[in-house]
């Protein structure tokens, strides 16, 4: 149940709001209750990088990069993004 003071749901390729109640908002809790403060992580299959978003702008320090097998035409600042498929294998 949402309430005027709790987030609304995202969905798409924004960042996710880790105070939702709601799927992405939980995975999204579960990830940063597990991340370092700084470093490096990698998703794979990262698909429009919404998750990616979130932990750019939740843990500034952390260098995140992601790969999906389809083409992420604009990733954020601070985001390396890769395309991983038949066309650009080596």
């Amino acid at each position: 149940m949402q309430t005027q003071d709790s987030p609304t749901a995202r969905w798409g390729s924004d960042a996710i709001d880790p105070r939702g109640f709601n799927l992405p908002a939980l995975k999204v809790k579960y990830l940063l209750s597990h991340l370092p403060e700084s470093g490096a992580v990698l998703e794979v299959g990262s698909g429009d990088g919404k998750i990616l978003r979130t932990l750019a702008a939740q843990r500034p320090s952390l260098r995140v990069h992601g790969c999906d097998v389809r083409d992420w035409a604009a990733p954020a600042k601070g985001i390396e993004f890769r395309c991983d498929d038949e066309r650009h294998s080596v």
